[in-house]
């Protein structure tokens, strides 16, 4: 299989993996906050580190070799923006702008620090 094609099915696995992931575990949680009285900032906490552990998942699993990092960006921002669109479908409200902005910046920081620490992480274990 050539390197491209390596890239580009490893990235795909992460990004699905992470929408998955992250589809899963806000169902959860949206039973969870249905029963317990939530503020909204507990929320937006637990709905970060979700994110953050569903994309640092997506490269956990799909990630081997090298450029880690650009793989990282590219499934975090992908993993985000997806995400947010069936979010914003299923519940029919649209967020501000600066706030997917931050969202979709957040994201994209997390899958690139995920996608160094797998990769090197894989490395010394191998």
């Amino acid at each position: 299989m050539s390197e491209t094609n390596s890239f580009i099915k490893q990235t795909i696995k992460a990004i699905c993996t992470a929408v998955i992931i992250t589809l899963v575990a806000i169902f959860i949680f949206g039973l969870i906050v249905k029963f317990a009285e939530l503020n909204q900032t507990v929320i937006r906490i637990i709905n970060q580190f979700i994110k953050t552990v569903a994309i640092f998942s997506g490269c956990y699993f799909a990630f081997s070799k090298n450029k880690g990092y650009f793989k990282g960006g590219i499934a975090g921002f992908f993993a985000t923006l997806i995400t947010y669109f069936i979010f914003m479908i299923m519940t029919g409200s649209v967020g501000t702008v600066s706030a997917f902005m931050l969202d979709l910046l957040f994201g994209t920081l997390i899958g690139v620090i995920s996608g160094v620490l797998t990769v090197n992480v894989r490395v010394k274990n191998a």
